[in-house]
């Protein structure tokens, strides 16, 4: 009975997870000092992808997992459960979200990326600088 409810609320959480990384970064989207007034639909749409597809269903199975494994409401169980999130899982996330973040810049390319350099690509910074600037702080 459990998993089937998971299942419903795993729809949910994704939903509700795009919906809310495509308002953040709308509503923070015209804050980018290197153009400023101009507003970003690929960069939104970055942002909805990994919200959707990355960040919602790992996180949804990853803090359920938590839950489960270490159970309770205690200062020890909140402590182990803060350990594993933020010493394991955050390191370990950070990393994929920013390498799934520079795929995409890839994948759905800036107008404006080429630089003239003739190497065929944009700014490296990109992701660093699109997670910098969505959520106000260096990763």
């Amino acid at each position: 009975k459990e998993e089937e409810g998971e299942g419903g609320n795993k729809r949910h959480n994704t939903n509700t997870t795009a919906t809310a990384a495509t308002n953040h970064d709308t509503t923070n989207n015209d804050n980018d000092v290197d153009k400023p007034q101009s507003f970003d639909w690929l960069r939104t749409a970055r942002f909805t992808i990994l919200g959707s597809f990355l960040v919602a269903p790992v996180v949804h199975v990853w803090y359920g997992h938590l839950m489960r494994s270490i159970p309770g409401g205690g200062v020890s169980s909140v402590a182990k459960r803060l350990f594993c999130d933020q010493g394991l899982f955050a390191p370990i996330f950070t990393a994929t979200f920013i390498s799934c973040l520079t795929v995409l810049e890839h994948v759905i390319p800036d107008e404006n990326e080429n630089d003239g350099d003739g190497g065929g690509g944009g700014d490296d910074t990109n992701a660093m600088s699109a997670v910098h600037n969505h959520h106000g702080d260096v990763y």
